[in-house]
């Protein structure tokens, strides 16, 4: 089917090589420059300019993450930490680990349990904590094997019974997917990003 399609669409062009013999005109969007993050933040808080400028001058002090936000999608989960939480990272270790946290606590708070006394991972109450550590396994393995999307059999390999992870109580860090039945994929579950 992607050989008859009009646009294909992807933001790992290195992954689709096998298929670029077929494309007869590439577009590639690069990334942020250093003008163009300070657009972007400057636009998304627009309404508080004190705001903008002390997320500016953090990134400007910290060259790893002005660098790290030339990723439009992380530029974007930069602002949108500062903005919910005021939370400012020095290291992109502490952005990954509190931008998983915030992702999990969410998704956490919309099942009526409260999350304001959790500070860390080690604090997820018993069932979130087994799920994630599933979910872990699985990021492990595709780490190893350079893979985001799984097969619900390959699921259940890693993390066994699947019947607790599912749209509604999964800590907010995979996308369960069924558009792909078509080509053999049941259930998918995808990571909502690759690092």
């Amino acid at each position: 089917t992607l050989t008859k399609a009009t646009v294909f669409v992807t933001s790992r062009p290195a992954a689709c090589k096998d298929i670029r013999e077929y494309a007869k005109k590439r577009i590639e969007v690069l990334g942020f420059l250093k003008p163009q993050v300070i657009e972007y933040i400057n636009d998304y808080l627009s309404s508080d300019k004190y705001k903008a400028q002390q997320l500016v001058a953090h990134l400007e002090h910290h060259p790893n993450l002005m660098n790290m936000a030339y990723l439009p999608l992380h530029c974007a989960m930069l602002v949108f930490l500062f903005q919910e939480d005021m939370f400012l990272p020095e290291t992109e270790t502490e952005f990954y680990r509190y931008f998983t946290l915030s992702s999990i606590f969410r998704t956490i708070s919309k099942t009526t349990q409260d999350v304001d006394e959790l500070t860390s991972l080690d604090q997820l109450p018993p069932k979130e904590k087994s799920i994630f550590d599933k979910i872990c396994h699985l990021a492990f393995r595709a780490t190893v094997e350079s893979r985001q999307v799984f097969k619900k059999s390959e699921f259940s390999d890693i993390c066994g019974d699947t019947s607790s992870i599912n749209e509604k109580e999964n800590p907010g860090l995979l996308v369960i997917d069924r558009c792909l039945a078509t080509v053999g994929y049941n259930r998918k579950y995808s990571f909502l990003h690759l690092t």
